[in-house]
């Protein structure tokens, strides 16, 4: 399994491309032979999205996230249209 950070992205085994601003010491991809997932970032530093593309697979597997003010996760959107929001008392 391989992590890249600061905006680079996985292809062929390694880590590629180049830093992006606003993504420095972020993890914004993680692979290995079978699948990658990549992950973005909002200004605040949290993860808006993710997409996962597995070998073999018909379509990438994306994600979507919101957040309260708080910080708390406040709802995850899938693919199949679904999403589940989290209520915290």
């Amino acid at each position: 399994m391989r992590r890249c950070y600061d905006g680079l992205t996985y292809s062929g085994g390694a880590c590629s491309g180049s830093a992006v601003s606003g993504k420095k010491g972020r993890l914004t991809a993680v692979g290995n032979s079978a699948a990658r997932t990549e992950y973005d970032y909002d200004a605040a530093g949290w993860v808006r999205g993710s997409v996962q593309t597995v070998s073999g697979a018909p379509a990438p597997y994306a994600m979507r996230y919101d957040y309260y003010r708080d910080g708390s996760l406040a709802r995850q959107a899938y693919p199949s249209s679904t999403s589940v929001v989290n209520c915290y008392e």
